[in-house]
């Protein structure tokens, strides 16, 4: 604003403004170089690892980040339609929406891991109570259906075989 140089929060940026953009500095939205020259880091936008040389008349994306000299560029688009933001907002949506398989397998497990987790239950406990069964032998069998059906299996095997070779070594001890 007439030579002022002051600080204004992205969101009040308008079309055609001027920003002067600092070595280390974002540039806040998608603009056009209008003075000077610098390398940007682009990576978080394009991908590009290696640094890319702006002039006076080349574009900026809005994100990227100026390794080196100060230039002054004008805003061509507003935050909101910048390409940052539109990154932004399908990396949104696609975390949002999921894949048929993701959605049948949040289906399936919704009614398999209830189902499983009662069938290893019942193992472990019917026969001790129904027919007078050894209690350990039918409560090891009940964790050996959970941890062989459970789609935690990998999760619960660890501490269960540590467990088991601890009770195995104890009982060679004793």
């Amino acid at each position: 604003m007439n030579g002022e140089v002051s600080q204004i929060p992205i969101s009040k940026l308008q079309l055609k403004d001027v920003v002067l953009i600092r070595a280390g500095e974002k540039v806040p939205s998608d603009a056009t170089v209008i003075e000077g020259a610098s390398s940007f880091n682009e990576a978080a936008i394009t991908g590009e690892s290696m640094p890319v040389e702006k002039q006076i008349g080349d574009v900026l994306f809005g994100g990227s980040i100026n390794n080196e000299g100060t230039i002054k560029a004008e805003i061509s688009a507003l935050y909101e339609d910048s390409s940052l933001a539109k990154i932004l907002h399908l990396v949104e949506e696609a975390q949002e929406t999921k894949t048929p398989t993701e959605l049948f397998i949040d289906k399936f497990a919704r009614y398999y891991t209830p189902a499983i987790m009662l069938f290893a239950v019942m193992i472990a406990f019917l026969p001790p109570l129904l027919f007078g069964a050894d209690f350990s032998k039918w409560l090891y069998e009940g964790l050996a259906v959970l941890i062989i059906g459970c789609p935690c299996a990998l999760i619960l095997s660890s501490p269960v075989a540590i467990v088991s070779g601890s009770l195995v070594a104890r009982k060679m001890v004793f």
